[in-house]
């Protein structure tokens, strides 16, 4: 005859008011359960504690008194905790035995651990691993994850309470020890010089004695910290426990359930919205995980898009980049399908360079998108292309006048370029390295400079490095002045123009423009240089080289260069880059015209950036 187990015994006195001795008001809506002290006390220490100390039950929890017929009963309300939730918990404690459902599977884990059950929390564990199903599986592993930094942060709070403990212990013994010292100092004074070598030797031996005590309790203590730390991981699976972290090794089987399904899960909409960033992070960033990327790009925008709505922001690229985050860094654009690069630049999170090497794929792509210079000419530099936020420009000025340096800065600054850099080489001559980690290069001259020759050949040296240049024809291409450029820079084959001794100081306005579609005139639709419009005489360009517009006198306003594939770009613009923002009469060119944009889109132009709007 097989023995009924005492479970089953307790299993009629759950929820009986008969021979109950405590009454729960459970939920907002306030459902009676009734119980019984000694079980309850006997699974929970909470319990234990709130029935059987001397503390007040009154100081912890609300406690009044109510009539069950003719017993008059204490009753505690719990009302952050559901009734259906409470009823698996004590159900749990008669039983122990759970009734598990996936929705309320977490909510009774956490109010397990609210009252000290550590064995449910395993349980509810255990369920989550054999349910595991494509619409849980990502809420479950980012719920692991906040389990086990939560208690992470827990032993270090108990941590640093231990380690404050012992250093005030230390202070008060370092203070009693310094007090004996002194003590046995002036006694030690009043001996003889014999008394003196034998005391001192008995203290030497005592001192051993206390550090090889003090060695064992610092053992003793690191092992209790030990032993701390398996406890907390171990106990909600304990059979299986290996001295490693039962939670990680939980995520770890979520992870591996993930990557088996990983196509199914991340084509459902809105999946990743409600996960931690750092969930988010572990997910995308996991090896061997293989869903079709599109997919992956999809549901970071979406959840980038649900953050700004929370946010209350914009849903514009700049608040999703924001927002997003690292996750952009996960999506690897090289396994994206040509069929998908239309959508993908639409959203304008990715620039031309970032989206190069699915573009190498897909040529039909490339033409697929509303890109006003993206053409078979200049995909070739595609690889190249940059975000003008990240262009760093070195202003070569040789001038004294610190007004005319502050005014071209600001005329650069003004296209969203932001690293501006001023260099002054009309007294001394700067070395190549203090350059070379510059994109653009922007010369003009007013004065001498330090060493024609060297700063000619480092100018030189810089295109052949890949380096942007820009160059203001007055003075810089004055031929015969001490203010203009020599050296390589003017000998060899890198400039559209040559220097010319001829200047004409005119006004002219903008004339002919040669190339309309240029990225150097976009947005520039009228200009003047000023009463003066100080150029040279230049109405021809040089061999590989395109004349961009003129003036309206036919001299050469704006013309590029670039001597090869692995070269940089050379833009000459031949006027003097000093606004009338520095000299009211009018002299210089009408910053009322589009002389900015001019200025601005010559640098965006050799630094490979996008054009200004």
């Amino acid at each position: 005859m097989q023995l009924t187990p005492l479970s089953e015994f307790y299993r009629p006195l759950i929820n009986q008011p008969e021979m109950a001795d405590i009454q729960f008001i459970v939920g907002k809506q306030g459902k009676q359960v009734w119980a019984h002290k000694l079980v309850c006390s006997v699974s929970s220490t909470l319990f234990k504690t709130m029935f059987y100390s001397q503390v007040s039950w009154s100081e912890n929890l609300n406690l009044t008194d109510c009539k069950t017929g003719e017993r008059m009963l204490p009753q505690i309300e719990i009302p952050d905790i559901e009734y259906d939730v409470f009823m698996v918990i004590l159900g749990f404690m008669y039983t122990r035995e759970a009734k598990l459902t996936k929705d309320l599977v977490w909510s009774v884990f956490h109010s397990a651990e609210k009252f000290n059950l550590p064995e449910l929390q395993a349980l509810c564990l255990r369920f989550v691993l054999a349910n595991l199903s494509v619409n849980n599986c990502l809420t479950s592993l980012d719920k692991c994850r906040c389990i086990i930094l939560s208690k992470l942060k827990n032993l270090r709070r108990t941590r640093l309470n231990k380690l404050e403990k012992s250093h005030k212990k230390k202070c008060c013994q370092t203070k009693q020890k310094q007090q004996k010292q002194q003590q046995q100092q002036q006694q030690q004074q009043q001996y003889k010089k014999t008394d003196r070598e034998t005391n001192n030797n008995k203290s030497e031996k005592e001192d051993e004695n206390k550090n090889k005590n003090k060695n064992k309790n610092k053992n003793a203590k690191i092992e209790e910290e030990n032993l701390e730390d398996h406890s907390l991981f171990c106990t909600l699976n304990p059979k299986n426990c290996k001295c490693q972290c039962c939670r990680s090794t939980l995520i770890q089987k979520i992870l591996r359930f993930v990557k088996e399904n990983s196509n199914e899960i991340l084509s459902q909409s809105h999946c990743l919205d409600n996960l931690h960033t750092s969930t988010c992070n572990i997910l995308l960033n996991t090896k061997r995980l293989v869903p079709t990327e599109i997919h992956v790009f999809r549901r970071v925008v979406e959840r980038g898009t649900t953050l700004c709505k929370v946010r209350n922001l914009e849903c514009c690229p700049k608040n999703l980049r924001c927002t997003i985050g690292d996750l952009l860094s996960s999506i690897e654009i090289s396994l994206l399908a040509g069929d998908h690069l239309q959508e993908i630049w639409e959203t304008k999170l990715f620039g031309l360079k970032e989206l190069f090497p699915a573009l190498v794929k897909s040529t039909r792509a490339m033409y697929r998108l509303n890109y006003p210079y993206l053409n078979h000419k200049s995909f070739a530099h595609a690889k190249g292309c940059k975000n003008k936020e990240d262009l760093k420009i070195l202003l070569l000025s040789a001038d004294e006048e610190r007004s005319w340096r502050d005014d071209i800065n600001n005329s650069i600054k003004d296209c969203g370029i932001l690293h501006v850099d001023v260099l002054k080489v009309h007294k001394k001559t700067p070395c190549y390295d203090s350059m070379k980690s510059y994109d653009v290069i922007v010369v003009y001259s007013w004065a001498k400079f330090g060493s024609r020759q060297k700063v000619g050949d480092m100018l030189a040296r810089f295109v052949e490095d890949g380096g942007g240049l820009v160059i203001s024809t007055y003075y810089s291409l004055v031929e015969d002045n001490q203010a203009s450029l020599d050296g390589r820079i003017v000998d060899e084959d890198f400039l559209p123009i040559k220097a010319n001794p001829e200047i004409r100081n005119q006004q002219a306005g903008l004339g002919e423009i040669a190339l309309p579609s240029h990225p150097v005139m976009n947005g520039v639709k009228k200009f003047n240089g000023g009463k003066k419009s100080l150029r040279i005489c230049s109405k021809t360009a040089e061999k590989n080289s395109l004349i961009i517009s003129k003036w309206s006198d036919g001299t050469i306003l704006a013309a590029a260069k670039q001597r090869g594939n692995t070269s940089g770009r050379v833009v000459v613009l031949n006027f003097c880059f000093v606004s009338d923002n520095v000299y009211s009469d009018g002299d210089f060119w009408n910053t009322n015209t589009d002389g900015t944009k001019l200025i601005g889109n010559s640098v965006l132009y050799v630094g490979k950036a996008t054009p200004v709007n």
